[in-house]
């Protein structure tokens, strides 16, 4: 009876990270394609960094990172000017 049970759980464990790993598919996907440019969305910038739009926002006024606009609305911010940012902060600690 232990054995079925453990076995149960086993097989939710695994159901549930197999749709995990499909949703970081999807993700790996989206950012694939949105990386063959260069720059990514406010939004996934913001879930990258884990920076608020405020602080991407000064870190743009500052010239710290290259943010671009094509209306006025979606901001896409520079994967090279991130990631110059992350090794230069890696740099100075």
């Amino acid at each position: 009876m232990q054995q079925q049970t453990d076995i149960a759980a086993i097989q939710d464990q695994l159901r549930d990270m197999q749709e995990e790993l499909r949703s970081i598919k999807e993700l790996l996907e989206r950012t694939k394609v949105e990386n063959k440019l260069g720059w990514l969305p406010e939004k996934e910038t913001m879930a990258l960094t884990h920076l608020k739009r405020t602080r991407l926002y000064q870190l743009r006024a500052q010239g710290k990172i290259l943010g671009s606009s094509f209306n006025g609305k979606a901001v896409f911010y520079s994967l090279a000017s991130l990631k110059e940012l992350l090794e230069t902060n890696a740099r100075n600690r």
